[in-house]
């Protein structure tokens, strides 16, 4: 049977372990609130950087030279006629208010583009044409919150021809190396993209992060034949 000073011993110990512990978690959460808000800056800082050096990196002569004929037409169904679009012009927009989407779209996946908003690729098709059109940004800027899209989620793509909405219905982050299938399968779809995870040096990331879409609205466009 334990002796009353013994007892108070163990509660002395017990004491004083709570209060190291108290001590730990203070300065852990001193530590948190110190550095926390340096790395969130540091962080921001970084990007800003990248994207300042980029922007004034001298431009190629095979550099496009970016066209803003951005003139979004409210076409959303029936039959219209498309519009011409070139290497750099400015032709579209997205639109995702759940998760802060709304940015420019330019016709050519390359820097120049990406510097400005989001990229079309030009090896794919555009909305309303019947294939499977697939869009790129920067994971710090244009599609900065790319990851937060969920299943059933809506996506409005305004264009010089008509206005899309596409809705999500899968996302898979693949390593560079995997491919993805953009065939068209009775329905257009809506491909978005970004390198992942999310850093301000993404070109040395190797994942994708893969947002598909289906088109839940919109108009068709006609394509003439030559006779």
């Amino acid at each position: 049977m334990r002796t009353e000073y013994e007892k108070d011993g163990t509660a002395g110990k017990g004491r004083a372990l709570l209060r190291h512990l108290a001590v730990v978690l203070v300065f852990v959460l001193a530590a948190a609130l110190v550095f926390t808000p340096i790395w969130v800056l540091g962080g921001r800082y970084a990007v800003s950087a990248v994207h300042d050096v980029q922007a004034k990196l001298p431009r190629a002569d095979s550099d496009l030279q970016l066209t803003e004929q951005y003139d979004p037409q409210p076409n959303t169904f029936g039959i219209v006629e498309g519009a011409t679009v070139t290497g750099g012009m400015h032709f579209g927009r997205l639109e995702c208010s759940q998760i802060g989407l709304h940015c420019p779209v330019y016709y050519g996946a390359n820097r120049v583009c990406l510097r400005a908003g989001a990229a079309a690729s030009t090896a794919y098709g555009l909305p309303g044409y019947g294939k499977s059109t697939v869009v790129t940004g920067y994971n710090t800027t244009a599609f900065r919150n790319l990851g937060q899209l969920k299943k059933g989620d809506l996506i409005d793509f305004s264009t010089n021809w008509g206005h899309f909405s596409y809705r999500v219905t899968d996302r898979q982050v693949l390593t560079s190396d995997e491919s993805v299938d953009v065939s068209v399968v009775d329905k257009e779809k809506l491909i978005l993209f970004c390198t992942y995870p999310q850093s301000p040096f993404g070109n040395l990331a190797d994942q994708r992060l893969y947002v598909f879409c289906e088109k839940a609205s919109g108009p068709a466009v006609e394509v003439s034949t030559d006779d």
